[in-house]
């Protein structure tokens, strides 16, 4: 299995490119996933994005989003054109609280499947795609998508082509999304005056 970064883009609700915040130990969120991924699939995992922003933590090989797609979809195109018949395991930045149990736990459900793996949290209405297994039959259905001008994941894989197992109540936590500066507070448990340095006062939208 080969692990897969989406780094994304300049995260204007953020602020800041996600992968350069930095984490209570001092490393940034990009190095951190990225170490996840590396120990998750033993080998080094794809840094995928639009940003030219260097990546000076990164070991990895870097890849530029599909230009034919939009969000996610694009990262994962580009890394599926990479990566003809290996499964992917991919991980969005956007998530602080993730483990190595964590990925383990999902690679382990997705054994037996043969489209997408994306684990369900209670009381939401479908699975999680940016923290999933995406295997090769996946390709040839994402571009179909691309080709009516359909980005969204949702839209493109039905929940038949799903196997959506539920997250144990002890992981739920870790799969808390982080997409502002207070959502990031929330989820490192950072005090207003140790973020000073890492965020903007406000959103930049």
């Amino acid at each position: 299995m080969q692990g897969v970064l989406l780094v994304g883009g300049k995260s204007t609700r953020m602020g800041t490119p996600k992968h350069q915040l930095i984490r209570p130990n001092g490393e940034t969120m990009g190095l951190y996933l990225e170490k996840l991924l590396l120990q998750a699939c033993q080998r080094p995992p794809l840094i995928v994005g639009t940003t030219n922003d260097d990546v000076p933590w990164s070991s990895g090989t870097r890849l530029e989003d599909d230009p034919r797609a939009k969000g996610p979809m694009a990262g994962i195109l580009a890394a599926m054109a990479q990566c003809h018949d290996v499964p992917l395991l991919v991980l969005a930045v956007d998530f602080p609280k993730i483990r190595l149990e964590t990925l383990r736990w999902v690679q382990e459900q997705a054994r037996d499947t043969r489209v997408a793996c994306w684990p369900k949290l209670p009381q939401r209405p479908f699975g999680e795609p940016l923290v999933a297994v995406y295997f090769p039959a996946a390709k040839a259905i994402l571009e179909a998508a691309i080709e009516h001008s359909s980005y969204s994941l949702v839209d493109a894989l039905p929940p038949e082509l799903r196997f959506e197992p539920d997250v144990p109540h002890s992981m739920a936590s870790h799969f808390m999304n982080a997409n502002t500066p207070e959502e990031w507070r929330l989820a490192t448990h950072f005090g207003h005056a140790n973020q000073s340095n890492h965020l903007p006062a406000t959103d930049a939208d």
